[in-house]
């Protein structure tokens, strides 16, 4: 939890991506690609508020400090 805040969602998505690698399927790329989407976004709108409800500033400061799910990689400020 020091470099990713999900890091049980990030190995998911790397197995799934490993089993897209192995498949050499577009259609497998795409129905990740979508799952990706949904899963982060329910991260974003309903997990993350939910802490930010329990945990308040606290959790808003680790929030600032550590990625969602790529170690290293901002995509906010």
């Amino acid at each position: 939890y020091r470099y990713c805040r999900n890091p049980m969602v990030l190995g998911a998505l790397l197995i799934y991506l490993s089993i897209v690698i192995f498949l050499n399927s577009l259609t497998a790329l795409g129905a990740l690609m979508i799952f990706s989407l949904s899963g982060i976004t329910y991260l974003k709108l309903s997990e993350e508020k939910r802490l930010e409800k329990d945990f308040g500033d606290e959790f808003l400061e680790y929030r600032r400090k550590v990625p969602m799910l790529f170690p290293g990689i901002r995509f906010n400020k």
